[in-house]
């Protein structure tokens, strides 16, 4: 199993220094510069957890005399080195909850396996911004939670880790919050023999002290980022302890009064998670002994693996039955998008005529991003696991906390249908990771049941098919999907037309250009006459970053198509799907280049000359 999780890690690791999406360069050069040194996003209320990691390593190589390129790709590969550490922790953590009676080793690095090659971890490990720390540490927190939890201990380690998570991105926050309230309702004995009075008393107790653990590590990481930091610290720096325990709240405040006042005005939110959580510690634990006479465990794992398998078919009929759109750029119905305050200029909707059919099918999207997400190894063992089940092969429990994953999981498809996000895999990245762990667990249960080595055999088959499926899609593998899915208009993109697949984040640039250069070298039928020095790729959308460059080429941003002498044979313009699905005007002529996966076209470059003559313009 090491052996296969050597492959896995070679394939993954393909090219990670070599190019800077969007959010890299952003975050990579605010954390290089010694005027910023990422405050930028810490006054934002994110990434105080990376920051921590990645000024030290910046400010030393720095120190060493290297160059931009150099400290960029070092940061890039650091990140993904860290990342891969934490997510074999995460897979050691879930063995050691399920108990293996064998092999617990193997278990752990066949699972690490599996989620290296999951889109949305993929994505987070080779991309610097928020999402790596968030979603890991997320999943580590609720394990470990899992754990104190069943030893009757309230979870203090986890609240640690989970402040970590939820200062580094919002989407972690109501981890946070749901561990500490979990913590007021279970620790400390069984509530059930204490007066309700008590109870609740003793649930405001529990709560206050996780409060008090979280505030101490934020605390901890301001003072500490303060001391690293050359940068002028910005405004309301001293209040920034407040965000890991508030930003929950955040996304409500945004998408119900279209306000980003938490960003300057600390205290408000901060008052109204502080009181929430306190009344909902003391609430969970007075009902907690109710809830836990409402049915059997075995009782809840058969219905969270039958919601399980009718999440797959929801995404199913998502997949063929709902196509979702951008407004402005593609219109909807005006009751229903003037509903909402747009994010990044943008709306989501599915043409629906009523509001509950703009619910439903924003949830079946969500299904189908979910289902699109998931290798056919896994999801094909998941359903041999769960029919095991009902044949009564398997009878071990699976942890609750795993369990967890299912509702929270249709919990984030929920919320994202009522504050209707413009949802895409990254966005349930969270989710999505704890998702993966139920569904290696049931894998677990049923392979359980075999010989030593039956079992080896089918987690070696499963992880190898998962990663031939993903192999298509290096080097960034966000484009992901199951090898049964194919979309109708995989070749072209439309105004507004989104995809349940990822659609392109600024590393089209390293990747057009490599097969440009290279055709350059050849000088394929000629077409290069004048040299690949004159050669110029223009993004002229989203764009990122190639590391540590080309050798002949040139690259140059240009938004605008059409400037005089920029529209020649030695210019190529690239755009990817998410840049062009916001223009109303799409070249309509073939591509030079495109950057496709398994036929689904993700990038295009077209030569200026050939633009000039369809008389294709943009921003002129």
């Amino acid at each position: 199993m090491a052996g296969l999780y050597g492959v896995v890690l070679f394939l993954v690791t393909a090219q990670t220094t070599q190019y800077l999406t969007i959010d890299d360069q952003v975050f990579v050069d605010q954390i290089a510069s010694p005027a910023d040194r990422g405050t930028s996003q810490w006054k934002l209320g994110a990434f105080h957890s990376g920051l921590l990691i990645l000024v030290p390593v910046a400010r030393l190589a720095q120190g060493f005399g290297a160059s931009p390129v150099a400290v960029a790709m070092l940061l890039k590969a650091v990140w993904f080195g860290f990342g891969a550490v934490l997510l074999l922790a995460v897979a050691r953590q879930t063995v050691n909850l399920l108990r293996p009676e064998r092999e617990p080793v193997a278990a752990a690095i066949f699972m690490a396996g599996v989620l290296l090659l999951l889109p949305t971890t993929n994505l987070a490990l080779k991309t610097v911004n928020y999402d790596l720390l968030s979603v890991v540490l997320s999943i580590a927190a609720a394990l470990a939670a899992a754990r104190a939890l069943r030893e009757g201990l309230f979870p203090a380690v986890a609240v640690v880790i989970a402040t970590l998570a939820a200062q580094e991105k919002l989407s972690a926050s109501p981890i946070l919050v749901l561990i500490i309230v979990a913590g007021a309702a279970m620790a400390g004995g069984d509530p059930a023999c204490e007066p309700p009075a008590r109870r609740a008393i003793q649930g405001l107790r529990f709560a206050a002290g996780g409060i008090l653990a979280s505030v101490v590590v934020s605390i901890g990481s301001m003072l500490t980022y303060a001391l690293l930091a050359d940068a002028p610290l910005p405004p309301g720096f001293w209040m920034s302890w407040s965000d890991a325990l508030a930003s929950w709240t955040w996304v409500p405040i945004r998408f119900l009064s279209g306000s980003t006042s938490f960003i300057t005005d600390k205290a408000s939110p901060f008052g109204v998670g502080l009181v929430s959580i306190l009344l909902a510690g003391a609430f969970a634990r007075l009902v907690w002994p109710v809830l836990c006479r409402l049915g059997s465990a075995r009782s809840w794992q058969v219905a969270v693996l039958l919601a399980l398998v009718a999440l797959f078919g929801c995404g199913l009929v998502g997949l063929t039955t709902v196509h979702a759109w951008w407004a402005p750029f593609h219109p909807g119905n005006p009751e229903i998008v003037g509903r909402y305050f747009p994010l990044n200029g943008a709306v989501i909707h599915f043409e629906a005529a009523t509001l509950l059919e703009h619910f439903t099918r924003h949830g079946l999207y969500s299904a189908a991003i979910t289902l699109a997400s998931l290798p056919t190894a896994i999801v094909a063992t998941t359903i041999v696991g769960v029919a095991a089940l009902f044949a009564g092969h398997w009878r071990s429990k699976i942890p609750p906390v795993i369990l967890a994953a299912l509702p929270f999981m249709l919990l984030m498809i929920v919320a994202a249908a009522v504050f209707n996000v413009p949802v895409a895999h990254r966005y349930f990245n969270v989710a999505l990771l704890g998702f993966a762990l139920l569904l290696l667990a049931v894998h677990h249960a049923w392979t359980a049941r075999l010989s030593a080595a039956l079992a080896f055999a089918a987690s070696a088959v499963v992880l190898a098919g998962a990663a031939l499926e993903a192999t298509p899609f290096r080097p960034t593998f966000a484009s992901f999907r199951p090898i049964w899915l194919n979309y109708t208009d995989a070749a072209s993109a439309q105004s507004g037309g989104l995809n349940p697949s990822w659609m392109g984040w600024g590393e089209e640039v390293m990747l057009i250009g490599k097969q440009l250069e290279d055709a350059c070298s050849r000088n394929e039928a000629n077409a290069f006459g004048e040299g690949c020095s004159k050669v110029v790729l223009r993004p002229f959308s989203y764009h990122g970053r190639w590391l540590p460059g080309s050798k002949d080429i040139k690259i140059e941003a240009t938004f605008q198509v059409g400037q005089d002498g920029k529209m020649t044979a030695n210019d190529y313009y690239v755009a990817s799907r998410l840049g062009l699905l916001q223009l109303s005007n799409i070249p309509q002529i073939p591509p030079d280049f495109v950057v496709s996966y398994r036929g689904f076209v993700q990038a295009w470059a077209w030569r200026g000359d050939r633009l000039k003559a369809a008389g294709y313009t943009v921003g002129m």
